[in-house]
């Protein structure tokens, strides 16, 4: 017989008044742990980006953009989406 199961019959045949003790051991420390876990923070959807454009959309893009925001575009590698 393994060990759990010689447990579990120890438990069922204990009487209502032998689990108390531990029943209420078992309570206290449920309440216990739960006002000492930690509060969980709600976490929010990220907004999702928008990965696609019309051609349209892309050069009144690039007409809005100055003239500094142009050059970090170049630096980044995309210059040539600069061009369309």
């Amino acid at each position: 017989m393994q060990h759990s199961s010689v447990a579990a019959e120890a438990w069922n045949n204990m009487s209502d008044a032998e689990k108390k003790p531990f029943l209420d051991l078992a309570n206290q420390r449920k309440t216990r742990t739960k006002k000492n876990a930690p509060i969980k923070k709600k976490t929010h959807a990220l907004p999702l980006f928008r990965i696609r454009c019309s051609p349209k959309a892309l050069v009144k893009l690039n007409a809005s953009l100055n003239k500094d925001q142009r050059i970090a575009i170049e630096i980044v590698g995309f210059g040539s989406m600069l061009t369309l």
